[in-house]
């Protein structure tokens, strides 16, 4: 350890401090499981579906959907509980619909989008009430305040049938209104958001409209839910998505756009009136799939993400929004998934008030946000052997002269191990695993004991500067690993 301290003090003065509050190359830890086996065909939601203050999630199976509590921290999720047994649902909005507390979902169960009512804390939800019949590729539904009288309205984008539409959230039964018709287009209604580009505090709506079925959005009129016609905001432009965002930092709703084959576009609010400035493409940004925004490095601004496939995966990177005209610079990879993603979102799910990533490929998969990392947080990358894969767990607050303490559990009893140390993540196939360090130091032939532990006890040395990073991981020889080694998950220490 104390030779590591030494190379990290070394490195450190070479270079200029660091300026983010996570003092990491990437503000994101590496990709790893949060939910495995989940089999996600399309959609799933984040909530906190039991009222205890933790991110839960709700998935969509080929058979069902189900919802998994939270742990807490970087613990992942309980067990599943089931919500609705049906085939091929899609999961496509939460929130409390009716009033009571209880975060509710609205799903498409069979030729209907239905909602699932929360009836206390997740345990038990009503079966799916139909609201609408389903259009044929429906593609949105936004629960908004529409009419202003303060319960949530659905918001629709109906897909191939070409209009974006509401219905009214009447308080009492049924629920829901039939939809009203706020814009119709001749092709593909994609998307429909609810924002205020006019500054007179209601619900105004951001979709298609127009004979071409440009980027638009309809003014609410009377702050009720009647909408005038189309305001176009690029004429010779139909993007496949478009949201909202305060993205110059002057207190009104930018928008922001992606599409196949198009880099990502923004087009700012000049007067908060809702009079757009021309397009302004974001550098490196090339048939994006999807985008969001939101605040991920905690400096105040609105960042963006995105997400962009191609036949050799799926990147999910991030921009960083530095301000001025043009506020985005160039994209920080996050996580590159073997086959697309089929849905993604932005929430704190270890509880550390910060914005991690979660996505669906096969499995159910998250990078953590390390701006406010707890101590000592988990990367993932861990190997089964003989029997699970190896817990690695580190303790101190890597202050000069603090005791750090390495302690494995779970290895093959009687086997030797190898602690790799790295001031930097390297994330490579290794062994038939991911060796995640930079092997800058390694320290084999550490004996574990008949209980599979080995624990690793030393001092931290001084003049190791502030903001360095030190990522480790143990790799223990295993003849049930793939190539006779097993792995433990990867732990990140950050110095004080």
């Amino acid at each position: 350890m104390p030779l590591l301290g030494q190379q990290a003090a070394s490195s450190a003065a070479a270079q200029s401090p660091p300026t983010s509050a996570s003092a990491t190359s990437s503000l994101f830890a590496g990709e790893a499981p949060l939910i495995q086996g989940a089999s996600a065909n399309t959609s799933f939601l984040p909530g906190d579906f039991n009222g205890d203050g933790l991110t839960d999630l709700a998935v969509a199976t080929t058979t069902s959907i189900d919802w998994y509590p939270s742990l807490g921290g970087t613990s992942g999720m309980g067990p599943s509980q089931l919500v609705l047994a049906t085939l091929f649902p899609v999961l496509m909005e939460s929130g409390d619909l009716d009033g009571d507390g209880e975060l509710d979902l609205i799903t498409i169960c069979g030729s209907d989008v239905c909602w699932m009512r929360n009836l206390g804390a997740g345990a038990q939800w009503a079966s799916g009430e139909p609201i609408t019949p389903l259009q044929p590729g429906t593609k949105r539904v936004q629960a908004v305040d529409l009419d202003s009288d303060g319960d949530l309205d659905l918001l629709f984008a109906d897909g191939f049938g070409g209009t974006a539409s509401w219905s009214r959230n009447t308080g009492g039964t049924p629920l829901f209104d039939p939809p009203q018709v706020i814009a119709s287009i001749p092709g593909f209604m994609s998307f429909a958001h609810g924002a205020d580009f006019d500054g007179d505090g209601d619900m105004d709506v951001l979709t298609r409209g127009g004979a071409q079925g440009a980027l638009a959005w309809f003014a609410n009129l009377d702050g009720a839910g009647s909408f005038g016609t189309a305001i176009i905001i690029d004429a010779g432009f139909a993007p496949g998505d478009a949201i909202a965002a305060d993205l110059d930092g002057d207190g009104d709703q930018d928008v922001v756009t992606s599409g196949i084959s198009t880099s990502v576009r923004l087009y700012r609010n000049l007067d908060g009136l809702g009079s757009f400035s021309p397009s302004q493409a974001v550098a490196g940004t090339g048939s994006v799939d999807a985008v969001r925004t939101a605040d991920l490095d905690a400096d105040g601004a609105i960042d963006l993400f995105t997400q962009t496939n191609s036949p050799q995966g799926t990147e999910l990177a991030w921009f960083r929004n530095e301000g001025g005209p043009a506020p985005f610079g160039s994209s920080t990879p996050i996580a590159t998934a073997g086959s697309s993603v089929s849905a993604q979102h932005l929430v704190d799910v270890d509880g550390d008030s910060d914005l991690d990533v979660v996505w669906a490929v096969s499995d159910i998969q998250w990078a953590q946000n390390l701006l406010i990392a707890p101590p000592w947080p988990s990367l993932g990358g861990a190997l089964a052997g003989s029997g699970p894969a190896p817990v690695l767990q580190g303790d101190g607050d890597l202050s000069s002269g603090s005791v750090v303490t390495m302690s494995l559990s779970g290895a093959l009893p009687g086997s030797t191990t190898a602690l790799v140390m790295g001031l930097s993540e390297l994330s490579a196939p290794f062994k038939g695993g991911l060796l995640v360090p930079n092997p800058d130091l390694v320290i084999a032939g550490l004996p574990v004991d008949g209980n599979g532990e080995h624990v690793l006890v030393d001092q931290w040395p001084a003049g190791v500067a502030a903001g360095v990073c030190v990522w480790f991981q143990h790799w223990t020889s295993d003849p049930g690993g793939p190539v006779g080694f097993a792995a433990s998950n990867a732990i990140l220490g950050i110095t004080p």
